[in-house]
């Protein structure tokens, strides 16, 4: 009988010891997950400035794109305003050459004209 009674504490002991390691694994299993839950938010959060620091970094490099194309843009349109303003210049300078040329003859006729009333 009391080999009976040792061999029932020996069994509750041991049964109390995997219990009590089941109890410390269940503890050390909810703190690693309570870990991998901030490690998801710490990664979040991670990921979220890198999306926000990416799109400032894609905005800036596109403002930077559109200044460098308005800026050519505008080279070349000046450009062709300096030509288009050199073309009516010199049409203008044929113009009063010719005036200037015919003047004298439109006097001529002119005066033929009021003559031949």
């Amino acid at each position: 009988m009391q080999e009976q009674g040792q061999e029932v504490r020996h069994e509750s002991s041991a049964v109390e010891g995997i219990l009590s390691r089941l109890a410390s694994l269940e503890s050390d299993m909810d703190r690693l997950a309570l870990s991998i839950e901030d490690d998801k938010k710490r990664l979040v959060v991670l990921v979220d400035k890198e999306i926000e620091s990416l799109r400032e970094k894609v905005i800036s490099l596109a403002n930077a794109e559109a200044e460098r194309v308005m800026k050519n843009a505008r080279a070349e349109a000046e450009v062709e305003s300096s030509r288009i303003v050199q073309e009516g210049e010199h049409a203008s300078n044929a113009i009063r050459e010719k005036i200037s040329k015919s003047s004298s003859k439109a006097v001529e006729m002119l005066v033929d004209r009021i003559l031949s009333v």
